[in-house]
């Protein structure tokens, strides 16, 4: 089975979160994850025996939408985190009650995708 077969038949979510320059809290907090998931992962590897490269060598999920996105006004000024999974996510309202059904939200917020859904 090819690569293009297989993603003809899985359906791929996606998300880019778009995080403000400016916002120098949320920025802060994702920087300390990004240093706290290294540090779980380098004492696993060190631990393995393996050499673990530098934090500054690996690519860094937390990335700059002015040297990475010039041309789009969208990342203008602000940081990005791309994040893609096979499972279709989880949706909550603001009150965090999940929401099962995709038609209600497309119906509800027609802004906040394409419509190209799969249950």
């Amino acid at each position: 089975m090819g690569t293009q077969s297989h993603q003809r038949r899985y359906p791929k979510y996606s998300v880019s979160l778009i995080i403000p320059k400016s916002d120098t809290v949320t920025v802060a907090k994702i920087k300390a994850a990004i240093e706290a998931a290294y540090q779980e992962g380098e004492s696993k590897l060190k631990g393995n025996g393996r050499s673990v490269p530098p934090l500054s060598a690996i690519k860094n999920p937390l990335r700059d939408g002015d040297a990475e996105r010039p041309d789009d006004p969208a990342y203008a000024n602000a940081y990005f985190v791309n994040a893609n999974s096979s499972t279709a996510p989880g949706i909550i309202d603001a009150d965090r009650n999940e929401i099962s059904d995709w038609q209600t939200v497309e119906e509800q917020h027609p802004e906040s995708g394409d419509g190209n859904r799969s249950p």
